[in-house]
């Protein structure tokens, strides 16, 4: 149809379009007759596009020459498209960043950077995340101001971003680096650039959620409020990808029990927290990881009256908790599980007493006392049991 008619989408004062995670089965003209008419287009996003008969060397990418920004992240071949990029002379931002091997991995990965910056005087911003486009260090490199053998040229006037997160040789680590802002895995102002950068890229972004992890962990985080800013996003943009859910939990943990922003907080940014988790904790319930970090970071909170506001919620996240997470393994999950569950029963009023009850409470706990009976238990989960019925 597309190849009678002459065009895909016939807009021609179109500036900005992206199409990503496009698969393209046959038709070999399809990106022809995708960009051809669009030739005021100026901003393009073809992240994760794939043509199963081959991209045709990218010539495609002539239909378009204004362009300022093209997005070509994670599309195979990419390599193949140097001779249509040097031609787009007007591009300021260029972002040919993979997801890694074997995408990331350039024949000849100097020489495609220099010609490339060579043939675009006005860019601005590059992003070769993912690759092997950055070379192999100083001892490659071609000046002795800059570790990027093909970004010589650019020591004079540095680009304004240059994205190497996840680059090959750990090239953000590098000293001489042409660029004002980097976003990369060697510090914490570099991962955070990368949060801010790669929101719409679930892949990558849980890389850089668990990147995040250990600067919580291992290290002192210097820019808390950006990170947390960055975790929220992540979790709330990406609800129903697990991994993300699991690393941006485990990361809010160590975010709200620092002392720093305890003193800073106020009841707008811990409700924000408080519903980005119940949010990743209920599409997740299933999975005890999720429930164990979210049940770790409710325990930071002063309860109930932090989340009060959104009370039946979490009763009945807990109430899962401590029904479903019961093996052996999953002990803790059930015990904190249990001891949430019985603050939240014994400091309410008459109204959210019921509610509790509503919801099945009491018999949950019951449930729970049985099987410790039956199994010959009596320990703290049997007894904080006792002490929610009480209540």
């Amino acid at each position: 149809m597309y190849e009678r008619q002459g065009f895909i989408l016939k807009a021609p004062h179109l500036r900005r379009l992206a199409v990503r995670d496009l698969f393209v089965n046959r038709g070999p003209n399809f990106f022809s007759l995708l960009l051809k008419p669009l030739t005021e287009l100026t901003h393009l996003d073809l992240s994760s596009a794939f043509h199963n008969q081959g991209m045709a060397g990218f010539s495609w990418l002539l239909h378009v020459p204004h362009l300022l920004s093209l997005t070509l992240h994670n599309v195979k071949d990419v390599e193949q498209s140097l001779d249509s990029l040097v031609q787009l002379s007007q591009l300021r931002h260029l972002d040919v960043s993979q997801c890694g091997e074997p995408r990331g991995f350039f024949s000849r990965p100097s020489i495609f950077l220099e010609t490339l910056v060579t043939a675009l005087p006005s860019l601005t911003s590059l992003d070769i995340s993912g690759t092997n486009l950055a070379g192999t260090g100083a001892q490659g490199a071609a000046s002795p101001g800059c570790d990027i053998k093909g970004l010589a040229s650019r020591v004079s006037h540095p680009l304004a971003f240059l994205g190497l997160y996840k680059t090959s040789d750990s090239a953000s680590g590098w000293q001489h680096i042409p660029a004002a802002t980097v976003s990369g895995d060697s510090n914490e102002a570099q991962i955070l650039e990368a949060g801010r950068r790669y929101m719409d890229r679930p892949t990558v972004l849980e890389n850089i959620l668990n990147d995040l992890f250990h600067v919580f962990r291992y290290e002192t985080c210097v820019n808390l409020r950006q990170a947390l800013d960055i975790l929220l996003l992540a979790m709330e943009r990406h609800n129903h990808e697990k991994h993300i859910q699991i690393s941006g939990s485990a990361s809010l943990y160590y975010v709200v029990k620092s002392e720093s922003l305890k003193r800073d907080w106020n009841v707008k940014v811990k409700r924000k927290i408080l519903t980005t988790l119940l949010n990743g904790m209920l599409t997740h319930r299933e999975d005890p990881t999720m429930m164990r970090n979210g049940c770790l970071t409710l325990c930071q909170f002063t309860i109930p009256q932090d989340v009060l506001f959104d009370y039946e919620r979490l009763v009945r996240i807990l109430l899962h908790i401590v029904s479903e997470h019961t093996s052996e393994e999953n002990n803790f999950i059930q015990r904190a599980g249990i001891f949430l569950l019985n603050s939240l029963a014994c400091q309410v009023d008459g109204a959210q007493k019921q509610l509790v009850g509503s919801l099945g409470a009491i018999e949950r706990m019951l449930g729970i006392i049985t099987e410790k009976l039956q199994a010959g238990i009596c320990d703290d989960v049997m007894e904080t049991a006792w002490s929610t019925m009480w209540n």
